[in-house]
């Protein structure tokens, strides 16, 4: 009887250990799918709320970006002269040409709200004062001259800028901005397409790669 006792005890010591074994078993992998399902979702989060990657498939940003430069993007609408920015065109001319094939486009802010704009000859006036670009290799200069009155007659809301702009003095109206390309030889920009509104941005490039490694923006 006691062996009997001592036996029943063995195989219920064993059948606990066996148990708690697979337990233990179907518990890490439960914890190892937990771990992946939340770096997923971290991901995901990060990706539709705080920044995204992206790659560089334009040659407007040379000097600066190359084709195949890959770039983080932070999600946010505070912009500052400088600022690389993604955005989403919203023109009829923009609409009809071929080479975009409805990407997003990324170039730099140059004016903003309030600011008077005009371009002489290639070279930037904010305010009546030459704007210093050293992103912008002089031998990407195009020579042309073109206003702000210039710029929007490229938007599909013409008719509403022109009239924000008569009656404020010939002013970047409010929520709208001025980019370019730091290739304005080839660059197809607010000259081309007009005046880029903060609905349209995705944000602001913070840090790109390129074949010398990870850099922040200046």
């Amino acid at each position: 009887k006691k062996e009997q006792e001592y036996y029943d005890l063995y195989e219920e010591k064993h059948e606990y250990q066996r148990n708690a074994k697979v337990f233990n078993i179907f518990k890490n992998i439960l914890d190892y799918y937990m771990i992946i399902a939340l770096a997923i979702l971290c991901v995901i989060t990060i990706f539709t709320f705080i920044a995204f990657p992206a790659e560089v498939n334009q040659s407007s940003m040379k000097e600066t970006l190359y084709e195949g430069d890959r770039v983080v993007v932070l999600k946010t609408k505070k912009l500052e002269y400088g600022d690389i920015v993604v955005f989403k065109y919203d023109s009829n001319i923009q609409r009809e040409d071929p080479n975009l094939n409805n990407d997003l486009l990324i170039k730099r802010v140059i004016a903003k709200a309030n600011d008077k704009f005009e371009c002489i000859n290639g070279i930037v006036y904010i305010n009546d004062v030459k704007l210093e670009e050293d992103y912008v290799d002089e031998l990407n200069i195009d020579n042309s001259s073109y206003s702000l009155f210039d710029i929007i007659n490229n938007n599909s809301n013409k008719d509403e800028l022109f009239d924000i702009i008569t009656s404020n003095g010939g002013l970047v109206p409010e929520g709208y901005y001025i980019c370019l390309g730091d290739n304005r030889r080839i660059s197809n920009d607010s000259e081309n397409f007009g005046l880029i509104s903060s609905t349209q941005i995705y944000g602001k490039v913070i840090v790109y790669k390129n074949n010398s490694g990870w850099h922040k923006v200046k």
